[in-house]
């Protein structure tokens, strides 16, 4: 069942409608406006190792921004319980990434930007550091040369039923039937996607999963 839960938010985050949703509203960053939706691309490649292939995946998305590309990685993790040293593994993913990326544009000066964001859809509240700092003993402090690591967690069950009606699209949608709400609400939101959503095969993509 997880991993056929797992495929199908692979497959729904992959519309580039829903990606989209995904970004301009649950990651307050002021760069995601100044991305080219309309010509984002997934790259076909995985990072997460053998191990972790039953209980989470990713999704790479390259996109313009200016004259330049800009990556964004989805962590989707689907674990019961938290693992803490996420961070760790998340820093592993990018730097294969980047190993990949470099194998592959061997005249680059320098890696493009890239934006890792971990997409957590678990029952237990998220508590593993978000850094690479909280996770190295503090003492003896190694300054400027210390290992600085940052991931985007986006947790589904940090949000309220009220706020994932209040935004109302494809994404609060998912989330909040992930949190089994009554079954007259769940259809009160498709309704409304239905009725005010532009891009039917997205919304159809939702219900395929539901």
């Amino acid at each position: 069942m997880t991993t056929i839960h797992d495929s199908g938010y692979k497959i729904l985050f992959s519309n580039r409608t829903i990606f989209r949703q995904l970004m301009e509203t649950f990651v307050d960053q002021p760069w995601v406006a100044q991305l080219d939706f309309d010509h984002a691309e997934t790259v076909d490649k995985s990072f997460v190792s053998e191990h972790y292939k039953a209980t989470e995946s990713d999704l790479i998305y390259r996109l313009p921004w200016g004259e330049d590309e800009l990556y964004v990685y989805v962590l989707i993790e689907f674990q019961s319980t938290v693992d803490r040293w996420m961070a760790l593994r998340m820093l592993n993913y990018v730097t294969n990434f980047y190993m990949d990326w470099v194998k592959a544009h061997a005249e680059a000066r320098k890696v493009p930007p890239l934006f890792p964001l971990l997409l957590y859809n678990g029952d237990a509240r998220w508590s593993a550091a978000q850094t690479m700092a909280e996770l190295v003993e503090s003492e003896p402090s190694l300054g400027d040369y210390a290992i600085g690591f940052r991931y985007f967690k986006l947790a589904a069950n940090e949000f309220s039923r009220q706020q994932l009606v209040g935004i109302s699209n494809i994404v609060s949608t998912l989330f909040l039937a992930e949190s089994k709400p009554d079954m007259n609400l769940l259809l009160d939101q498709f309704l409304v996607l239905f009725e005010e959503g532009e891009d039917k095969e997205a919304i159809s993509t939702l219900l395929n999963w539901f």
